[in-house]
């Protein structure tokens, strides 16, 4: 008697059937398992907080959404109507060492500590802010009673977003009468600054610098920029400053003029 060789088909067959034995060894067994019983079914409600150096704050059309865009890459939808903004925008100040990255919020009113204009929804974007840059429309009526009306909200929301450290913008300076009331302004939020850390026991409210701007003109982009690098404790973008003190002996002790280097 011959033994006869198994067909194609028989080999491929076994083949699968080695294959399946393979794969569910040790893991299902017809003769001893059973069914599974149902899974556990939960239902979570995740927050999304923006992670920002920078938090930009300040009431409606204060020109937030400018500045970014002045000084990021950022495209921010613009408009000279309240409420543009509705969503956080993000943008990457490129200055330098580091790249701060600046989070846009949308306008606060007076009652957003309370939820009044979706405050819930925008204040929780500080929580992870490092500086905050608290922008104001010199042009309006009252620009110092404005700050006042931010910087309570803040406080009654989160105390600790009042103990950061925070840049004033006066922005829209390009406007004839904000223009002649710059020294008055910014004698004015010092005066109120000391009066709300002296309500508030000590918090330190008073604004680390005050920076005129244009966000339509471009002015006063650059002088913000270093004063947002200030401080964030970031050194500056012009000569050797980004340089480490070790590497800037070693390279000098090379012969290399570093004082030449261009490093911006």
């Amino acid at each position: 008697l011959g033994v006869v060789a198994p067909s194609r088909r028989q080999k491929q067959q076994r083949k699968a059937r080695a294959q399946q034995r393979a794969a569910t060894e040790g893991f299902l067994n017809w003769r001893s398992d059973s069914y599974g019983q149902p899974g556990e079914e939960v239902r979570l409600k995740l927050i999304l907080r923006v992670v920002a150096d920078v938090g930009i704050v300040g009431l409606p059309n204060a020109g937030k959404s400018s500045l970014l865009a002045a000084m990021t890459r950022a495209a921010p939808e613009v408009a000279p109507y309240p409420f543009t903004t509705l969503m956080p925008n993000l943008g990457v100040m490129q200055a330098g060492s580091g790249a701060p990255v600046l989070a846009d919020l949308p306008g606060l009113i007076e009652g957003a500590h309370e939820g009044r204009g979706l405050g819930f929804m925008f204040l929780r974007h500080l929580r992870r802010t490092r500086v905050l840059m608290h922008v104001i429309d010199a042009a309006e009526r009252d620009p110092v009673n404005d700050y006042v009306t931010v910087r309570e909200e803040l406080r009654m929301y989160n105390p600790q977003y009042t103990s950061r450290p925070h840049v004033v913008v006066l922005n829209k300076m390009d406007m004839e009468d904000a223009y002649e009331l710059e020294e008055e302004l910014r004698s004015g939020i010092i005066t109120v600054s000391k009066r709300l850390s002296e309500q508030h026991e000590g918090e330190p409210t008073i604004p680390s610098s005050i920076v005129s701007t244009s966000a339509v003109a471009g002015k006063g982009i650059t002088e913000l920029h270093k004063a947002l690098r200030e401080v964030l404790g970031m050194k500056d973008s012009d000569g050797t400053n980004q340089l480490d003190p070790e590497l800037i002996e070693e390279l000098r002790s090379q012969g290399i003029d570093v004082d030449s280097l261009d490093l911006t």
